[in-house]
């Protein structure tokens, strides 16, 4: 069972805690004036956390959680993951008839320390299409 400190992360999976960092994001997103037009999205590629739309914008969002703020997770998303974002991203982009918008590629490291409050670094275009080729 997953469950929340007043200012923080307590217990729980993996799996929850990721959850949790997620739905600190989105909610970060949505009060920025961003609406959330897709979580956990899936296609033979890979899989994006949040596609969320502001005015021309559609972005898409990688979510990684820390609990100790020197541990660089950057490295985490490497080309490899990059292109399957991508690919993924361009998938649901086609279905979902959202070609007339800007596409970019953000990151957002969720930092959560003991019962401290949840700290968000968020990283606009922090990649893009340009940079697999």
């Amino acid at each position: 069972m997953f469950y929340k400190a007043k200012n923080g992360v307590s217990g729980g999976s993996k799996k929850e805690k990721g959850d949790y960092a997620e739905q600190l994001v989105a909610d970060m997103l949505v009060r920025q004036g961003f609406i959330i037009i897709g979580r956990n999205i899936h296609s033979c590629y890979g899989e994006i956390d949040i596609i969320a739309r502001k005015d021309q914008i559609i972005a898409c969002v990688e979510v990684k959680m820390r609990h100790n703020p020197s541990f660089d997770v950057s490295y985490l998303i490497t080309p490899s993951k990059q292109r399957k974002i991508i690919a993924t991203a361009k998938k649901f982009i086609v279905t979902h008839g959202l070609d007339m918008y800007t596409c970019r590629f953000d990151v957002v490291f969720v930092t959560i320390m003991n019962n401290a409050a949840p700290t968000c670094e968020y990283i606009p275009h922090a990649f893009s299409d340009d940079d697999m080729l």
